[in-house]
């Protein structure tokens, strides 16, 4: 056994650099890319984790701790192969507020309201996962496969016009016109 594969077994997988202007999905890119890339997303986690929990009355500082647990808990369960940050939501804001009577100043007094609601909400948000993923994988074996050559009518898409020498297709018209 190689060792890349067996850094892939225990979920921490090698990605290849990338060649090209597209980055894949098994693929990495340069480390100047990377470095711009990993700072826009610095800001962007930063401003929805510090500031959700501000505007809600609860501590950032423990918002950033649990953010930094739960990804690290992803990055473990998903093997590595999914890149994600798991930070504050925005969706509960105005429930909090509503739900506790918060006025936006000092910490919430009223936080067992809200995190009773948040719990509830993320079991809910489970259920509805289980249901997705067992109706996807249920409607996988109806599909037909998708590499199939007949449309969504059942009909075979219909092949590009013939056009004479010195004329082309048009863009989507099925119609030849002069190339130049």
């Amino acid at each position: 056994m190689e060792p890349a594969e067996r850094i892939e077994e225990r979920g921490f997988p090698r990605w290849r650099l990338a060649r090209g202007a597209v980055v894949l999905p098994d693929e990495r890119p340069p480390l100047g890319q990377a470095v711009v890339l990993a700072l826009q997303h610095v800001v962007a986690m930063f401003g929805s984790t510090a500031l959700a929990p501000l505007l809600m009355g609860f501590d950032p500082n423990l918002a950033i701790l649990f953010s930094g647990i739960a990804t690290l808990l992803f990055f473990v369960v998903v093997g590595g192969r999914v890149p994600s940050y798991l930070g504050s939501s925005f969706a509960f804001i105005a429930v909090v507020i509503a739900a506790t009577g918060y006025s936006g100043s000092g910490p919430n007094p009223n936080l067992p309201v809200a995190l009773g609601g948040i719990v509830a909400a993320g079991a809910v948000y489970a259920l509805i996962g289980i249901v997705v993923m067992r109706a996807a994988s249920a409607g996988r074996s109806r599909r037909p496969p998708p590499a199939s050559p007949r449309s969504r009518s059942g009909r075979r898409p219909r092949p590009p016009p013939r056009c004479p020498r010195g004329r082309r297709a048009g863009s989507g018209s099925g119609r030849c016109r002069n190339s130049r």
